[in-house]
């Protein structure tokens, strides 16, 4: 009984966890972009990178293109490849 309860219990909170970090706004800082290719990769403030593209880059006007040691804040979506940045603003 006390093995079930824990089990569910720590999978409960993992699940938690992730909701959490994928809902939140999260601030970073553009690793590298590419702008030929339309993508890079922010390093996040919670320590991992993540990846970039260019369709996710929310700024007025034609210029979607991030610059290295820019700072943007954006969501975290689950992409076929693992975590990626979505809703990316410059600030």
């Amino acid at each position: 009984m006390f093995k079930t309860y824990f089990f569910t219990n720590t999978i409960n909170k993992i699940s938690t966890i992730k909701e959490d970090l994928f809902m939140a706004k999260i601030t970073g800082v553009v690793k590298w972009f590419d702008s030929e290719k339309g993508y890079g990769f922010i390093s996040c403030d919670k320590g991992n990178d993540v990846f970039v593209h260019h369709s996710q880059v929310k700024e007025k006007g034609a210029s979607k293109d991030l610059h290295e040691d820019e700072n943007v804040t954006f969501d975290i979506e689950n992409g076929e490849k693992g975590p990626m940045a979505i809703n990316v603003q410059k600030f």
